[in-house]
């Protein structure tokens, strides 16, 4: 498993999740907390194999906020390899967010 280069946000907004929902499919929900979910997502014109992760922040009293990791999944990665890349993705965008408010 090659690491990734992190970088400040690794994450792209999504501004119009219905129009984005057009041209992709939820393949799995992998994790769900009370703030955010996370899901395997593939285009509907391409295989399984070229999935992407969706990141929906659902904080309490804040409208739903998409955002598309900027690294695909490999299909040769274990279901932990994918959480252990997406763990540090997220603690990495969560903690910059932190920093902003202070």
């Amino acid at each position: 498993m090659a690491p990734l280069k992190e970088t400040e946000n690794e994450f792209e907004h999504i501004a119009d999740l219905d129009k984005f929902n057009e041209s992709y499919q939820i393949d799995k929900v992998v994790k769900t907390t009370s703030l955010y979910t996370i899901k395997l997502i593939s285009g509907k014109q391409t295989p399984d194999f070229c999935r992407e992760v969706l990141l929906l922040e659902h904080a309490p009293a804040n409208p739903v906020q998409a955002y598309l990791w900027t690294h695909k999944v490999n299909a040769n990665d274990t279901q932990i390899e994918v959480m252990r890349k997406i763990s540090t993705a997220l603690e990495t965008r969560f903690e910059n967010e932190r920093k902003k408010l202070m």
